[in-house]
């Protein structure tokens, strides 16, 4: 305790929101006594690229800078991040298949 300067309360609307917000400060301030949740892992974002004249849907581990278009997410679960895709894949009959394959 003598090593605490100030504490702070941050109000979330949800328990998954609280966790992944304890995430990502743990991640951002790394502190030496909660090693927890500080793996290398991210989660689940689900993609729709902006590049190309119809649109690619596809899901991967952080927000990769290097594409065009919108993330949605994070997912914490795999599971929810996957049927996700195969609904809005479904929904909006949107293409999977990478550029060397359209």
């Amino acid at each position: 305790m003598a090593r605490i300067h100030n504490i702070e309360t941050i109000i979330t609307r949800s328990e998954t929101e609280a966790l992944l917000l304890e995430q990502n400060l743990i991640k951002e301030h790394r502190p030496p006594y909660n090693v927890l949740l500080r793996d290398d892992k991210s989660y689940l974002y689900v993609f729709i690229s902006a590049d190309k004249p119809y649109p690619r849907l596809a899901y991967g581990r952080g927000k990769g800078n290097h594409q065009k278009g919108r993330f949605f997410g994070p997912f914490p679960s795999a599971h929810a991040a996957k049927e996700t895709l195969v609904l809005m894949q479904k929904m909006f009959q949107m293409r999977q298949c990478t550029n060397t394959f359209f």
